[in-house]
């Protein structure tokens, strides 16, 4: 395209891709025939689209941003461009071209991805579970409010700062992280791994995790994530069956 800088942003040259991009053909945009393009940029955009572009011409700089467009038939459009002015002898600005380019598909899968860490993240802090990542050799990545509320600790940032060796100072047999890490060596996950862990202020109970390793493309362990339960009280209940 190329346009004045006037209130219409008024469309002295559109290329065919304008119908496929707009709903408007050349015939109806240029010279605002039917349509501007001021008419049919988002009223919300419209401000930051005039200041990016403003900006720009006066700094003689390219502009490059996002915003919305309505189509010929209403529905709404997001858009990327990119331009630059032209500028008169004077340096003054006497039109912008650039380039718009379609990227609705773009914006509703990052608007996917956004409304689905909304909804990991409100399960990964509601969860009556304990949920955690851990590296490897044994530092927190990640921990809900649960894990640390069984660890008995007030925060997960005061677990995962205070438990940077899982090994030596989680369980009470150190060896069963190496059980644990055996397992997910030979399996990729471990179920119904009970262990007794200390607590931070030292007294013990009993967890029960299911846990799988995430790998990368080379089959190669990056860390583990999983979930842990508090069975404190059935263990206790099945040693007084037991004696």
């Amino acid at each position: 395209y190329c346009c004045l800088p006037d209130e219409h942003w008024t469309m002295v040259f559109v290329s065919s891709g304008c119908k496929q991009l707009t709903g408007y053909s050349a015939e109806e945009l240029l010279f605002n025939r039917k349509v501007s393009y001021e008419g049919i940029t988002h009223p919300e955009d419209r401000d930051e689209v005039r200041e990016k572009i403003g900006n720009a011409l006066r700094n003689k700089e390219r502009y490059s941003f996002e915003y919305r467009i309505f189509r010929a038939d209403e529905s709404l459009c997001w858009v990327w461009e990119r331009g630059i002015g032209i500028y008169d002898d004077d340096g003054v600005a006497i039109a912008a071209e650039g380039f718009m380019q379609d990227v609705t598909h773009k914006k509703q899968q990052e608007q996917a991805l956004r409304d689905a860490e909304v909804r990991y993240r409100s399960i990964f802090e509601n969860a009556i579970e304990g949920i955690f990542q851990t590296s490897i050799t044994g530092q927190y990545f990640a921990a809900n409010p649960s894990l640390a509320s069984i660890y008995g600790y007030e925060s997960t940032q005061e677990l995962m700062n205070d438990l940077v060796n899982i090994q030596d100072q989680l369980y009470v047999d150190p060896g069963r992280r190496n059980e644990f890490k055996l397992l997910m060596d030979m399996n990729g996950i471990v179920q119904n791994f009970e262990s007794e862990v200390y607590r931070r202020d030292g007294d013990t109970i009993w967890i029960s995790e299911n846990a799988r390793a995430v790998v990368n493309e080379n089959g190669e362990i990056l860390y583990y994530e999983g979930t842990v339960e508090d069975i404190t009280e059935r263990r206790t209940f099945e040693a007084q069956i037991q004696h």
